[in-house]
């Protein structure tokens, strides 16, 4: 053997070996819609700023347009979780460990409305919150992230639904003072739905 022939061969089994090394986990999640039922009212809520006076006030709904033109597409979005359910189930099987491309999420649409503190009127917003992860036992296991923007962009921001509820907030633009907004949030209660949207 040639010591081409000997480099393509160790190559070949170097790629079919990797997957060993790396340790890929069959990963298998059944997401149905009374399994949302239990995750979404840790979204669907208001979150109260821990500092400031008046404290700043995010509400956040269901997007019920987008959720329900939105439908799963096997891959970046594994699932769409809908309230009152009327979500449908979806089976998510994949390797872990950096063995599958797709991200598999689990996305819920929503809208809010983000009022109070230095702010002059409310505004509103619109986006996704992704509901745990698929590559853990647990796939609705907190923390959650929730990602919302207005129609603009001109008011973007982060927020990690954390279990311990001091949910973690990131302002990325907007009139807000970053070093004047809480980092952390708590829950304060269910939200008053439906919200529309921006």
């Amino acid at each position: 053997m040639s010591s081409l022939s000997r480099i393509r061969s160790a190559l070949l089994w170097g790629a079919l070996a990797l997957p060993l090394l790396v340790g890929c986990n069959r990963f298998r999640h059944q997401l149905t819609p009374e399994k949302d039922a239990i995750a979404l009212p840790s979204v669907f809520a208001r979150f109260v700023s821990t500092k400031g006076e008046p404290p700043l006030l995010l509400t956040i709904c269901e997007d019920l347009e987008r959720a329900a033109q939105e439908r799963a597409d096997g891959c970046s979005v594994a699932h769409v979780a809908r309230g009152g359910l009327r979500g449908q189930t979806d089976v998510i099987a994949h390797e872990a460990g950096g063995c599958d491309v797709c991200a598999e999420r689990n996305l819920v649409f929503i809208v809010a409305r983000l009022e109070g503190g230095e702010l002059r009127d409310p505004v509103s917003l619109r986006g996704t919150a992704e509901l745990g992860n698929s590559f853990r036992d647990n796939a609705y296991a907190m923390p959650y992230r929730v990602d919302l923007a207005t129609q603009d962009d001109e008011v973007s921001l982060q927020l990690e639904l954390r279990a311990n509820g001091q949910h973690f907030l990131r302002l990325f633009d907007g009139p807000l003072d970053e070093a004047r907004v809480s980092r952390f949030w708590v829950s304060d209660g269910g939200a008053t739905c439906p919200l529309s949207g921006p």
